[in-house]
């Protein structure tokens, strides 16, 4: 530059600058903006123009963008246009500056560089909607400034909003230009193989098997129903895994196994499911996200996972039902629990219902086979006096085995269903929303749930023990 001044003195008059600056909704003036402000640069903006902008703007409050956008300019008008010209007078000042002390203003601030680069987008989204290719230039620069695709996809999340790209979009091409392609056009797909396309496909699946159908779209630059497409050529399914409680030993195997073959037996002797009454509890959150399902092939198994611990606000649910519908429930106060009294008082009570809605027992003399687990409440000497006072024939149930326990394989796994995305704020909007959901089941759905115990005994057997889907 200092060159050309000499050859060309009238080429500083020639000159038009431009760049970017973030202005904030407020943004009061600190030490360090003052000291950064007053830099030295061989930029105008930099050094001149945008502290002159801030140094108008500082303490100023703005609503919305659109109040930006308006102000802006009337602060740029502000700036005396003497002072336009002595900063390009005193260019070559700094010009000279910099060549005699070279080291001194080497580092910029990553911020300082990515936030001019953003500026104009963030100005300019009321009209401006950037293409695919905006985008993917815009990580190309973040790339090229060392950082990663996290900090890439938060800075296209603050210029451009809900039209950045996804976060799985940005890793993809963080690895493409990590090998050494910094091409950002869409790769040419006319006549390239079906299998080669399978490939591409399946590697996203294989880092990623939860990855909807937009998303692997929007990573591979095609359209959702390409993709669509493309899984049932390949015969994939969407399939959600299992939690699955307990890592049986080989005495719980031997147990599930010995206890599934008695009932099988004794179910085809006689058969009992009518006169079945079941009831467990469950867990109510306050607050239900929702599991993602993956893509896999038809027969193969997703890996299951153990339920993680949520200490979040929750009321347990005490239901029992039999194939006709639902008994009795209780929903607990909060911090409440199972203890074998309350067990026992429970179970009173849940004969009482059983004389009002089931009184065919009491006609027929039929006895209730009851079906519960062995957790430590049903245990207690109060709760067994009490069953054999009811003169109830319980079935028996080995450890650790929800997959022959009607209120876990069925009708919790529908209740978690519904449940889904359900935010609760009381005591009174969960137990709403428990009657409502009762209320919605037909009495067939509550057969089912039941008629399904022979076929889970065979399969309990048929996998030797092991937990099954």
């Amino acid at each position: 530059m200092l060159e050309m001044t000499r050859t060309d003195p009238e080429w500083e008059d020639k000159i038009i600058t431009g760049y970017e600056t973030w202005v904030y909704g407020y943004d009061p003036e600190t030490k360090h903006q003052s000291a950064e402000w007053r830099c030295q640069d061989i930029a105008p903006n930099d050094f001149f123009l945008f502290p002159k902008l801030k140094a108008v703007l500082k303490g100023r409050h703005f609503d919305t963008r659109d109040d930006i956008i308006e102000k802006s300019p009337l602060a740029l008008k502000s700036i005396p246009k003497e002072a336009y010209k002595n900063c390009f007078d005193n260019w070559e000042k700094r010009w000279r500056w910099l060549h005699h002390f070279p080291k001194k203003n080497q580092k910029k601030s990553f911020h300082s560089s990515v936030r001019n680069f953003f500026f104009f987008c963030a100005l300019t989204m009321s009209t401006f909607l950037p293409t695919k290719h905006n985008l993917r230039e815009a990580l190309l620069f973040c790339f090229n400034l060392k950082k990663s695709a996290t900090d890439g996809h938060r800075l296209l999340c603050e210029a451009y909003g809900k039209h950045a790209l996804s976060i799985k979009s940005c890793e993809y091409w963080f690895r493409h230009f990590k090998s050494g392609d910094f091409d950002t056009r869409d790769k040419e797909r006319g006549g390239r193989p079906i299998k080669f396309e399978d490939a591409e496909l399946e590697a996203l699946l294989d880092e990623d098997s939860s990855q909807t159908q937009e998303e692997l779209a929007e990573t591979l630059g095609v359209t959702q129903q390409a993709i669509s497409k493309r899984l049932k050529v390949m015969g994939m399914v969407q399939k959600q895994g299992n939690w699955v409680p307990y890592e049986l030993k080989p005495g719980n195997i031997e147990r599930h196994i010995c206890t599934c073959e008695l009932l099988l037996k004794r179910q085809n002797r006689k058969g009992f499911l009518h006169r079945i009454v079941t009831g467990d509890e469950k867990w109510i959150h306050y607050d239900n996200p929702k599991r993602r399902k993956s893509w896999v092939k038809p027969g193969h198994a997703l890996t299951s996972s153990a339920k993680p611990n949520i200490h979040g606000k929750k009321l347990m649910l005490c239901i029992w039902w039999d194939q006709l519908g639902v008994i009795y429930y209780e929903l607990l106060q909060p911090n409440e629990t199972i203890t074998g009294e309350r067990y026992q008082q429970q179970l009173m009570r849940l004969s009482r219902a059983l004389k009002i809605k089931r009184p065919l027992y009491a006609k027929r003399h039929d006895k209730v086979i009851y079906q519960h687990d062995n957790a430590r409440p049903r245990v207690a000497k109060v709760v067994k006096k009490t069953l054999e006072a009811l003169q109830w024939d319980v079935l028996p149930h080995p450890l650790y085995s929800p997959d022959i326990a009607p209120s876990d394989y069925h009708m919790f796994r529908s209740m978690t269903h519904g449940l889904a995305e359900q935010h609760f704020t009381s005591y009174e909007e969960a137990k709403n929303w428990v009657n409502v959901w009762i209320a919605s089941k037909d009495e067939e759905s509550f057969r089912h749930g039941i008629r399904m115990l022979p076929e889970r005994w065979e399969k309990v057997v048929a996998k030797d023990g092991q937990y099954f889907e």
